[in-house]
């Protein structure tokens, strides 16, 4: 059996239903898509923040007008991610 990562698991899971990422955390470490260590939800978590600042790039070129919000949408991001991988600290 091939082991998904949580990446997969989160693609797959999009697909179906809308999910955020903390309720897919809670679900993940209540094991309803196996075994996944707390570094492996780390590890998706910053996964997860690089896309998210590629893609605030990727509209800014795009949108260039958007300039004037880029920190505070690249803080929020952090800030949001930071927060789960925090609450992941907790409840291990």
């Amino acid at each position: 059996m091939t082991h998904r990562t949580l990446r997969e698991v989160y693609a797959e899971l999009q697909l179906e239903e809308y999910v955020e990422l903390g309720d897919f955390l809670a679900r993940v470490q209540a094991g309803e898509f196996g075994d996944f260590s707390r570094e492996d939800c780390v590890v998706f978590l910053q996964q997860v923040e690089r896309d998210m600042l590629a893609n605030i790039e990727t509209q800014l070129e795009a949108h260039p007008h958007w300039e004037p919000l880029r920190e505070q949408a690249m803080a929020n991001v952090q800030q949001t991610i930071q927060g789960l991988i925090d609450k992941l600290s907790e409840e291990v």
